[in-house]
């Protein structure tokens, strides 16, 4: 997703409607600012949020957190809107329990109730109680204070070079990150001049802030048979034809990162809407495709397997795989280490 107008729109009639948007931004802005409709919780509200449509890599750095956070002694759960949410479970829904089993999940378009809601179902069932809420995709979500307000800006896809809505995907102007309380460049081995760039911008913005880079390393591969799933280094991948297939909000990282890994560029790509709903007509369109391009392997991100894994396997022509994805810090690391565990502190002992 690059900057520039959104499609279906001339570039003079976005320009006005940006502004319009801005207008009204900056009046709900300043009403939150007063603490008008914010609504302030009995326990830690950690936020991880960015400033643009699309995917900042969000999700590794939720699960990263409430790692952190569980191993210091908290009790996270995660809150999330739940984007075309399926049965009650969006796609990272199911990402969070699939990965973290032992971290609730909240789920529902008013964050604020699903967190009230299962305060009182942890109760009821007498489990311990929460001690720390991370939102997902929480810095727009201001009707809910927060302790620690974190947002991620992606060094392949800088906000300095973009538009607010719908002129370009800014959700906001980059001088929101004025009221944040640190600032997590991602995929910044990708393109680290970017990433420095992309640092220097921010802190002419917010000089005080606290900016950290990371990377999001493949650690290994999960490859799916007809045999079940067997986990296998990444140079599984050498030598072996390709079709990438996703549905992510910025499927050109994703696609380097195999071109890394693999030594070459996939045979091919199918790259879908965000959070494409996999429907038969499609899952159809993929085996074909796999077939006619003589694809040894089929490989997709986590998010994608969550709706992939429900085909029968033995309808794929091939095997697919999916890498395993280790947060790793470049710089800044351990600050940010420091303001999420001063941000949730484990419960006092009974």
């Amino acid at each position: 997703m690059s900057a520039g107008p959104i499609p279906w729109l001339p570039t003079p009639i976005a320009s006005l409607a940006s502004r319009l948007y801005l207008r009204e931004l900056r009046r709900r802005n300043r009403n939150f600012d007063k603490g008008a409709g914010v609504t302030k919780l009995d326990l830690s509200v950690i936020s991880v949020g960015n400033l643009s449509v699309g995917g900042t890599g969000k999700t590794p750095l939720v699960e990263h957190i409430a790692r952190t956070l569980s191993a210091s002694g908290a009790r996270p759960a995660i809150a999330m809107r739940g984007y075309r949410a399926t049965k009650g479970l969006s796609d990272e829904a199911q990402e969070y329990k699939l990965a973290l089993p032992e971290v609730p999940t909240l789920v529902h378009p008013d964050r604020t109730y699903a967190i009230h809601t299962a305060q009182h179902l942890l109760a009821r069932q007498h489990a311990p109680p929460l001690t720390c809420i991370i939102l997902d995709d929480g810095f727009q979500h201001r009707r809910l204070a927060r302790t620690l307000d974190i947002v991620l800006i992606d060094a392949t896809r800088s906000p300095f070079n973009d538009h607010p809505l719908p002129r370009g995907w800014l959700r906001e102007p980059v001088e929101s990150l004025r009221r944040a309380h640190a600032v997590i460049i991602t995929r910044a081995d990708l393109a680290p001049d970017s990433a420095s760039t992309i640092a220097q911008q921010v802190s002419s913005i917010a000089p005080s802030l606290p900016i950290a880079t990371v990377a999001y390393a493949w650690a290994a591969l999960d490859v799916a048979t007809n045999a079940g799933v067997s986990r296998e280094p990444l140079e599984w991948l050498k030598g072996k034809r390709l079709l990438a297939c996703s549905a992510i909000g910025n499927p050109d990282a994703f696609i380097k990162q195999i071109e890394i890994h693999a030594d070459t560029p996939p045979a091919h790509t199918i790259s879908l809407r965000d959070h494409d709903p996999y429907t038969p007509r499609t899952i159809d369109s993929i085996i074909a495709a796999a077939r006619s391009s003589h694809a040894d392997v089929i490989i997709t991100t986590r998010k994608d397997w969550t709706k992939l894994s429900r085909v029968s396997p033995s309808r794929w022509p091939c095997p697919i795989a999916r890498p395993i994805i280790q947060v790793r810090w470049l710089s800044g690391g351990e600050a940010i280490h420091g303001l999420i565990t001063a941000a949730a502190p484990y419960p006092a002992a009974s």
